[in-house]
């Protein structure tokens, strides 16, 4: 006889119940995006989303993932490792058979991530999911978070047709002012590449996003975020995540090295300029292509 399952829109709601708990618990603050929380504020009706997406106040990030981690019920599956930008780890609550991608920052936002939630924190609105009061995005803030969301997915994909879709239902207000949002965080690169052309957006930037969108290598997106990443410390740290991921700039593709020694130090190093030619071609490639920019 079979069981009867939670049906998938309840478990949605108790993962978001689950993060605002981890939040009031925390005594840090979150904002829920995308998936229910977009479809309370800007309906689309484009079915269910497979998991809950929360962005962390990023001054009680570390303490809010160290709570979660803690739960007996949940586990963390993917530590970020995997992205090039590091942008949410995401956690698998067995309890309540649903997945959280918990964001200390978000793609796209240049601006500080500090500043960036605030400023996206002080538009949001209340919305009740799973019993519990959340802070979602406000339409505006919500429509500017799918154009940064969508600049990171090929051109037909799921996340750009309704970053558009959203887009469309802003009044011509809401519109000016979801421009002068995307300028005040600094995300002009993203938009460039799904709604209007910046003329302040980085050609770095722009040809990070249309690395994503192509599907380019691992590699020239490792090199791209270098690129795009501003201070040497922040360069420093995507640098030694890049040498050290499974996907990274080390990873070169099996054809290409075939024919190299591998054996000793010079035989690696060898390898590893060998592999990176075609990611540095790529990578200049879509940089002459993005245009003008800094």
């Amino acid at each position: 006889m079979r069981q009867a399952e939670v049906p998938h829109r309840a478990r949605l709601e108790m993962g978001h119940a689950l993060g605002e708990w981890a939040a009031v618990s925390s005594g840090t603050r979150v904002l829920h995006i995308k998936g229910l929380a977009a479809e309370a504020v800007l309906p689309l009706d484009q079915g269910l989303s497979a998991d809950v997406d929360l962005l962390v106040d990023p001054t009680g990030y570390r303490g809010y993932i160290n709570l979660m981690q803690g739960l007996e019920t949940t586990e963390v599956v993917d530590d970020a490792g995997r992205s090039s930008e590091a942008h949410a780890v995401e956690i698998v609550s067995h309890g309540l058979s649903v997945s959280l991608d918990v964001h200390g920052h978000f793609p796209g936002y240049r601006a500080d991530p500090d500043v960036v939630f605030e400023v996206l924190h002080r538009r949001s609105v209340p919305v009740m999911l799973g019993g519990w009061e959340c802070a979602c995005l406000d339409r505006v803030g919500l429509a500017v978070l799918g154009v940064v969301h969508a600049a990171r997915n090929p051109e037909g994909s799921r996340s750009r047709r309704l970053a558009l879709l959203r887009w469309d239902m802003l009044d011509e207000g809401e519109r000016a002012e979801a421009l002068e949002l995307i300028v005040e965080l600094q995300a002009q690169g993203a938009a460039s590449t799904i709604i209007v052309n910046h003329g302040q957006a980085s050609r770095r930037d722009v040809a990070l996003f249309l690395a994503h969108q192509r599907g380019a290598r691992p590699a020239t997106l490792w090199l791209l975020t270098l690129a795009a990443t501003r201070g040497l410390r922040p360069r420093l740290v995507v640098l030694r995540r890049a040498l050290s991921a499974r996907s990274g700039l080390v990873t070169v593709e099996d054809e290409v090295v075939a024919a190299v020694p591998a054996s000793g130090a010079e035989g690696r190093l060898r390898r590893g300029v060998r592999g990176l030619r075609p990611a540095v071609r790529e990578a200049f490639a879509l940089l002459r292509e993005s245009g003008r920019g800094e």
